[in-house]
C-alpha cells in the first residue's frame, strides 16, 4: 500500500483551539485511491488507542473527541485485502 496519504478535514479545524476543554466533530475524507483502495470499496479503520475498529466505505469518516472522555484519536487504514478475515465482511 502506497504511502503518503493525507486524510483531509471537512471544515477547518481551527475552533478546536479557540476552546480546547469543548467537545469537537470534525467529518474526516479518506483518500483511499491514493492508499491502493478502490472507490467504493470497504476499508477497516483501526483506532490505535482505544483498540476499536470500525468498517468504512467511500471514505468518510466523522470523529467526535471529548477531552475528559477521549481527547485524541490515531487512525491505522487496513484493507480487507492485505490480510484475511474470519467471517468475511
Amino acid at each position: 500500500m502506497p504511502s503518503g496519504g493525507r486524510i483531509r478535514p471537512s471544515k477547518p479545524t481551527a475552533p478546536c483551539a479557540s476552546n480546547p476543554s469543548a467537545a469537537h466533530e470534525a467529518t474526516l475524507h479518506l483518500p483511499l485511491e491514493e492508499l491502493g483502495i478502490p472507490s467504493g470499496e470497504p476499508c477497516e479503520l483501526h483506532e490505535l488507542l482505544s483498540d476499536g475498529r470500525s468498517l468504512v466505505r467511500g471514505g468518510v469518516l466523522t470523529v467526535a473527541l471529548n477531552p475528559a472522555e477521549e481527547p485524541a484519536a490515531i487512525y491505522r487504514v487496513e484493507y480487507p485485502a492485505d490480510r484475511p478475515r474470519e467471517g468475511g465482511w
